[in-house]
């Protein structure tokens, strides 16, 4: 038997994706998508950029043992290790309109199934964009001065 991808849908109503290895040991875990159809994009993407060597980091953790992280073209979900524990951030797309409080819901969701299902998982930083301004590239503030600075940007 070989490596086989499955789709799970979590109490928070998103769903995820496990690559799971022949021993059925989980090699790799997703983010959360809010429909089922983009865990399936997921799943693509990693097949895309998982002959891409850029595309990883290797890491060894504090116990010695070796892990990896396979970032998307996106480079938007992020992991590290402090310490001996794992902290994760990532951007989730949400449906325009939603209120600030309902925005929230879906982040402490998110937070709480990663926290339940990745192991060494201590904390998750959860940000909320509305899908049609989803991403890194909408966080970019351009060069500018003030205060007697020089140029910067952030």
């Amino acid at each position: 038997m070989s490596a086989k991808f499955e789709i799970k849908q979590g109490s928070s109503e998103q769903y995820r994706f496990n690559l799971k290895a022949a021993n059925g040991e989980i090699i790799l875990s997703s983010e959360s998508y809010k429909e089922k159809e983009g865990a399936r994009k997921g799943i693509e993407s990693v097949k895309k950029n998982a002959p891409d060597d850029a595309r990883y980091e290797r890491k060894t953790a504090s116990n010695g043992q070796p892990f990896f992280v396979l970032k998307a073209a996106n480079g938007e979900v992020r992991v590290r290790w402090l310490g001996h524990r794992l902290h994760a951030e990532l951007n989730v797309a949400v449906a325009e309109g939603l209120s600030v409080e309902q925005g929230h819901d879906i982040a402490n969701r998110v937070r709480h199934e990663l926290l339940h299902n990745l192991q060494f998982l201590s904390n998750a930083t959860i940000h909320i964009d509305p899908a049609n301004a989803s991403g890194e590239k909408y966080h970019h503030i351009e060069a500018h001065a003030h205060g007697g600075e020089p140029a910067h940007s952030h």
